[in-house]
């Protein structure tokens, strides 16, 4: 039988602080996600509908995830508007050593959560 072998291609990082943050389930798919498809600029721009198809997370859940990590300030959301006429959301990941990140989900549960990006 074979051992498992450290990856040299087709892989991503995630950085270990990750569990420290006390992410649920959901969360740490979401944001393991925007990590794999992020740009140099810590950017990407996937739709619901695709993060919904790709991570099997129904659309609600995906939308009150993401609007719980933008309070805690792990990602923000912007608009993407392609020469065409397509517009996602942008999502800008931010460095989990910021000393601005919540780290604590509790502190956001009782708060009222932003306005979701549609």
């Amino acid at each position: 039988m074979k051992k498992w072998k450290k990856p040299t291609k087709n892989f991503y990082m995630m950085p270990n602080e990750v569990f420290n943050l006390g992410l649920d389930p959901y969360e740490f798919m979401i944001l393991s996600y925007l990590v794999r498809r992020m740009n140099a600029d810590s950017e990407c721009w996937p739709s619901i509908e695709t993060m919904h198809q790709d991570l099997g997370i129904s659309i609600s859940t995906l939308e009150d995830r993401i609007a719980k990590m933008c309070k805690r300030k792990l990602i923000s959301i912007g608009k993407y508007a392609s020469n065409r006429k397509y517009r996602n959301n942008v999502y800008t990941l931010y460095s989990l050593e910021n000393p601005e990140i919540y780290r604590d989900s509790d502190v956001v549960e009782n708060e009222e959560l932003p306005l979701f990006v549609a």
